[in-house]
């Protein structure tokens, strides 16, 4: 995502004292995802080299990033298809808008709440 929207996700996990690690793609994400093992997952959809969608499709076949909770937040103006489809996979989908940031923090305060 872009950085601003990065640094307004970061403020919010570190008041919760959750380490935030960042990827600016799929492919760094992954990479990182594998290495660390997070215990969430906050995903954009429209990220260069590897997209949310592929990301999240890599998650769901690696056995250790299968039950990882993702929250997805994006811009895109997602079909009935693709919205179904995340919905399968993530415990989250944010659509970017008037109302994003507070549902965004609904969304990860109760992954916060549920993984402690």
């Amino acid at each position: 995502d872009d950085q601003a929207s990065r640094d307004f996700l970061r403020r919010i996990l570190i008041k919760k004292d959750w380490r935030v690690h960042e990827a600016s793609d799929g492919v760094r994400g992954l990479g990182l995802m594998k290495r660390l093992l997070p215990r969430l997952v906050v995903l954009d959809l429209l990220m260069p080299e590897m997209d949310g969608f592929q990301t999240l499709s890599e998650m769901q076949q690696t056995p250790e990033l299968q039950n990882i909770p993702v929250v997805v937040v994006t811009s895109k103006d997602l079909s009935m298809n693709e919205l179904e489809w995340l919905r399968d996979r993530a415990v989250a989908v944010v659509t970017k808008g008037a109302n994003s940031r507070s549902q965004l923090v609904k969304a990860l305060e109760r992954q916060i709440s549920a993984a402690e």
